[in-house]
Formats: C-alpha cells, sequence, structure tokens
C-alpha cells in the first residue's frame, strides 16, 4: 500500500510504514508541508491496527537539514500545534518509530531522529545541532533529549561546537543507535554498535607490552590462603631488618 503527498511519501511493507521525506533538492528540509506530511503519517500509524512500527528516512540519501530557511523567512512554520517541530518531536505516539538516517541528520533534522526511539545510522551518517554557531539553542528537543541519549560530554561537545559528528561516535559510546550499510536502513544489514566487540578479560600478571606497574609481588603456585599458611612474602621496607 503507497500514499503520497506532496512532500512525504508512505509505503506499508509488511506490518511496517516506511515514512519518506522527498525533498532532496531542498536537502529534506522541514517546512510547514512536510510538518503537515509527517503528522498525517504518524496518524495513518496509529490508526491503522495492522502496522506494528514505523520508519522514518529521508530520500536522495540525506536523512533532513533541519529546518527550511527560506520558508521560515516567507512566514511558514513548520511546528504543529501539540505535536511540535515537524509535528513529531511532541507527537505521542503508542507504536515504536524509527529513524534510518542516511547522510546528513543537521539541526531540526536531528531533532526528528532523536524524537524517534531508535536510530539506524548508515556509515555515511553524519549528525549535528549547528544552531550554536548562528546564536540560536536547538529548540525542538535536542538540548533536552540529546545528553540523555548519549554520554554528558559528548553531547556537550555537540550543543557547545556545533560540529557534526558520524554516527560511529555514538554508536561507540553505549547509545542505542546502531550502524549499517548506506541504503540498507532494514535490521537485517545492521550490527549492534556492540556486537563486534568482547569484553576485555584483565589477567595477571600483565604482558610484557603492558605499561602498567605492577601492584605487588606475584603468587605462584597453590594459594597460601587455602593452605591455611600466610604467603611468604617479604616484608615492607619500613619493618624490614637491619
Amino acid at each position: 500500500m503507497h500514499s503520497t503527498t506532496t512532500e512525504v511519501r508512505t509505503e506499508t511493507i509488511g506490518s511496517a510504514l516506511l515514512i519518506t521525506i522527498d525533498r532532496p533538492k531542498a536537502r529534506n528540509a522541514v517546512d510547514a508541508s512536510v510538518a503537515a506530511g509527517l503528522s498525517a503519517a504518524l496518524d495513518q500509524l496509529e490508526a491503522d491496527p495492522g502496522l506494528r512500527v514505523g520508519v522514518l528516512t529521508g530520500a536522495g540519501g540525506t536523512f533532513s537539514a533541519g529546518m527550511d530557511l527560506k520558508a521560515a523567512l516567507a512566514g511558514e512554520s513548520p511546528d504543529i500545534p501539540g505535536r511540535g517541530f515537524g509535528g513529531l518531536t511532541q507527537a505521542a505516539t503508542t507504536k515504536p518509530l524509527i529513524a534510518a538516517v542516511e547522510g546528513w541528520a543537521m539541526g531540526g533534522g536531528f531533532e526528528l531522529a532523536l524524537g524517534c526511539d531508535l536510530i539506524v545510522a548508515a556509515d555515511d551518517a553524519r549528525f549535528g545541532l549547528p544552531e550554536v554557531s548562528r546564536g540560536l539553542i536547538a529548540a525542538g528537543g535536542g538540548v533536552i533529549r540529546l545528553p540523555k541519549r548519549i554520554p554528558h560530554h559528548l553531547a556537550m561537545e555537540l550543543l557547545l561546537t556545533g560540529e557534526p559528528v558520524t554516527g560511529e561516535r555514538p554508536a561507540g559510546s553505549a547509545s542505542p543507535t546502531v550502524s549499517c550499510q548506506p541504503g540498507k536502513p532494514w535490521p537485517r544489514h545492521c550490527s549492534s554498535p556492540n556486537g563486534s566487540r568482547r569484553t576485555p578479560r584483565w589477567r595477571w600478571p600483565p604482558s610484557r607490552s603492558s605499561s602498567a606497574p605492577p601492584t605487588g609481588p606475584r603468587r605462584t603456585g597453590r594459594s597460601p590462603y587455602r593452605r591455611g599458611t600466610w604467603p611468604n612474602w617479604p616484608p615492607p621496607p619500613m619493618y624490614a631488618r637491619a
């Protein structure tokens, strides 16, 4: 089942609703039409009992460049009353919503992704909140949600510098972000952020290449505590015999 509006397309794939922002020439910037389309798509997701999950993405290899500044200067508002920026950031939904991010997710585009329950990031994904470089703040939820999603200092780096980061940095910092190949946002093409990593096993003694100094004499053989005797370790220098 397909449904198309001027700026937003929806497609039903099994029990999932694929929602696509379709303004590739404008890098999927959010104007009033996009906000209305996203709001209508969420209504469709909620109203259809056969749908279990929604997937939000952007056309043309870019998720969203954020608010359409030209439309804003013309007096358009990308906010929907009661639903926030893009008709999504404050919307109350009962079904999970996944952001499938390729390319840039900047400013309001990043806030749309943060408004979702899960972010699936392609290897070429870039996230950023550049509002601070223009004397603004990420008022669409970025300031509140970002420090709750990723480590505090990484969130402060994004909020205070406005510099973008790749999807690999949040994915490697215990966030719910997962990564996948560009053009393949579905779960079977993706991997867990820690899926290829193993928990390190610390051992004593350290290897010769380790720079960590030893913390005490090495014990060999059977533990002296199990024999009921004290270990025959040399006394500390202050108690050593003259």
